[in-house]
């Protein structure tokens, strides 16, 4: 059987990917690169924004224009449960969400009985096109960050326990479901084993890793670190109202570590510097709180990379309120910075928020935006 798998998701949608590619090779299968060749196709969507939303549904126009009479389309990720009327013109034999994943294997058991009875987590993929190329020579701290995401990754959680007003993918990824601590470790020593040079800790929200199995975050870096081996951590999307709570624990355990491991950039979404804007956004804490924990990580002795995510044009964001992130920037100076422009989706609680941005409103303070991160000699 020949099968095609394309992938527009995050990260960890693209570990999925990479899983399902590896399922159906195990399975017998032959994997081709066009979908005019296959007899199933599946498709991995992405629904956290507008522009990642027709990306996956252009890449949908390109597979159904493509493929044989028959073949049957399966579609996978976030978008099909938050936006299934967007499903409803393509001829989708199966839709498997996150959380439904697993499915997957039943439903190609039928048709592969000789397949594995289960999908295995995957620590690389092949599917991260979405950047440019860095090359070990490179340094720059955006570079290095975007090296170690496509290095060795480790899901320590599903899902999440935030209540963001503008997240449309909760619906898909439901509620938080941490990987049991030791599973993790394990993933770890085959990291050491196979000497990595980094390891990345990936979920929809790191920082709240284990309030729902009676642990937290700081005992997973204490014990990654204790491992042994010479390899440099980073922790992806690690949400400041989880930080909180751990951020004075983190920095024990970063300056009494003796191991010859770092931890060596974290990701810190701030999302906006106006607290008003924080606060219809359900973030959980203010502008300041990120600049308390940002002084205290810069303090340590060997301080990691700093970076962040900032959405422009909130509902209701005021030209005063976009000022105050462009000053927040300003004065915590991230090590990088990404920018996104706020858009709407009709699942989140923010639709319902007024009065609305203009566009074009929007367009310009992200220019806006961007110039300023440009010009910040400290920002990569």
């Amino acid at each position: 059987m020949n099968a095609f798998v394309e992938c527009v998701g995050c990260e960890q949608r693209e570990l999925e990917a990479q899983s399902v590619v590896d399922f159906l090779r195990s399975a017998g299968a032959t994997l081709v690169t066009s979908p005019a060749d296959c007899e199933v196709a599946v498709v991995f969507t992405c629904g956290v924004s507008a522009f990642k939303e027709q990306m996956s549904l252009a890449c949908l126009d390109r597979v159904v224009r493509d493929l044989p009479p028959g073949t049957k389309l399966l579609v996978a990720g976030c978008l099909s449960q938050i936006s299934p009327r967007s499903m409803a013109r393509y001829p989708v034999d199966q839709t498997f969400s996150p959380r439904t994943l697993d499915c997957f294997v039943d439903y190609m058991r039928d048709i592969l009985p000789s397949a594995p009875t289960c999908l295995m987590e995957m620590n690389r993929s092949l599917f991260d096109g979405r950047h440019g190329s860095a090359g070990a020579g490179q340094s720059t701290p955006r570079q290095e960050y975007e090296r170690a995401k496509r290095g060795f990754k480790i899901r320590i959680a599903r899902g999440c326990s935030g209540v963001c007003s503008y997240c449309a993918i909760r619906a898909a990824n439901g509620p938080l479901e941490s990987i049991p601590l030791p599973q993790i470790i394990q993933q770890v020593n085959l990291a050491v084993e196979q000497g990595e040079p980094s390891i990345m800790l990936m979920a929809g929200d790191t920082a709240v890793y284990g309030e729902d199995v009676g642990c937290d975050l700081v005992q997973l870096v204490a014990q990654i670190l204790a491992v042994g081996g010479r390899f440099q951590l980073f922790i992806h999307d690690l949400g400041p109202r989880g930080l909180l709570r751990t951020i004075g624990r983190l920095v024990d355990v970063m300056e009494q570590s003796n191991s010859p491991a770092t931890l060596r950039a974290l990701c810190l979404p701030v999302q906006s510097g106006s607290d008003d804007v924080l606060r219809r956004m359900r973030r959980g804490y203010a502008a300041h709180d990120v600049s308390r924990m940002v002084g205290k990580l810069r303090a340590t002795r060997r301080p990691p990379l700093l970076g962040t995510h900032v959405l422009v044009g909130f509902p209701g964001e005021t030209e005063q309120e976009f000022q105050d992130t462009v000053d927040f920037l300003q004065q915590t100076l991230f090590d990088f910075i990404t920018c996104f422009a706020y858009s709407e989706h009709p699942v989140a609680a923010s639709s319902c928020l007024q009065p609305k941005v203009p566009a074009g409103v929007v367009q310009q303070r992200l220019q806006r935006l961007q110039s300023t991160v440009a010009n910040v000699k400290t920002m990569g």
